[in-house]
């Protein structure tokens, strides 16, 4: 049996550290999972972990011994560590208790499955990790299967701050990530779903567009929003009012915000293809 790591010199432990360099992992194609909801979402949803490390002292919820087994039957290494082994870790005040590795996550375009329900959210080069988690969350909450992170230069979709922001849902999602923003957007458009497009400049609010049919909703990033570029290409453009001195919102909240109002129409009205209401 293999004896509880006590020593931050270990190697391993120095192994862990380097993983939470967005390019070590991209290098490496893993992932660092921390935090009890986080794991069990992992294990669910069967990610392939490799190895577990764990503090026995803070590891007690029957919820989480569970899916401790599960990943090791799965073929995931368990190791025991000192509780302040972990908080050295742990990008976290105090660990909760659990820190483990697994291979990324790949989805291409050709997982999706399409239907005449479909809802998906394209997230154009997001730059905060914390946003990229809080809009997988609110997309899972709106039902949607799959997320598409596109462009060049986005945050690491699966950064420890991501997966933390997300509550887990970074893994109950089908999530895409592919460089070609205009590829994706014809993509979907040649399956039957309409891109609509957000944007500050839009004539339209968004709840003057229909959004009952198969949509993608697209946004930009923190900075400087969606290029006109790819506005272009999609199908209809929308808008939320700002009635304050701000003159935008947050991502995630703007997110939340277009993604609720397809909810609320798919849940009071009769489908119709997104256009502009008379």
């Amino acid at each position: 049996m293999r004896q509880t790591i006590t020593s931050q010199h270990n190697p391993l432990i120095k192994y862990l550290h380097t993983l939470y360099r967005h390019d070590v992992r991209k290098r490496e194609q893993k992932i660092l999972v921390e935090g009890l909801r986080a794991f069990i979402s992992a294990v669910e949803y069967s990610v392939p972990f490799e190895t577990a490390l764990y503090a026995p002292e803070r590891l007690r919820s029957d919820a989480a011994i569970a899916a401790l087994e599960k990943a090791q039957q799965t073929g995931a290494e368990v190791v025991t560590a000192a509780p302040d082994v972990l908080d050295a870790l742990s990008s976290r005040e105090t660990s909760q208790g659990i820190i483990a590795v697994a291979k990324r996550p790949r989805h291409t375009l050709e997982d999706i499955e399409f239907d005449s329900e479909s809802l998906f959210l394209v997230m154009y080069e997001p730059q905060d990790p914390s946003n990229i988690g809080a809009m997988l969350r609110s997309a899972d909450g709106a039902g949607i299967k799959t997320a598409i992170i596109v462009g060049k230069t986005p945050a690491d979709l699966f950064d420890p701050k991501s997966i933390r922001a997300s509550l887990g849902t970074c893994f109950s999602l089908k999530t895409v990530e592919s460089k070609d923003t205009e590829s994706v957007i014809q993509f979907l458009q040649r399956h039957g779903v309409s891109v609509i497009g957000s944007s500050d400049k839009a004539a339209a609010f968004i709840w003057h567009i229909h959004l009952a049919d198969p949509i993608a909703i697209l946004v930009g990033n923190e900075r400087a929003g969606a290029p006109e570029e790819l506005l272009r290409m999609c199908d209809v453009t929308a808008k939320l009012p700002m009635l304050g001195a701000a003159d935008s919102l947050n991502v995630a909240a703007a997110a939340t915000a277009l993604l609720y109002e397809a909810v609320r129409q798919r849940k009071s009205t009769p489908q119709h293809s997104p256009r502009v209401m008379d």
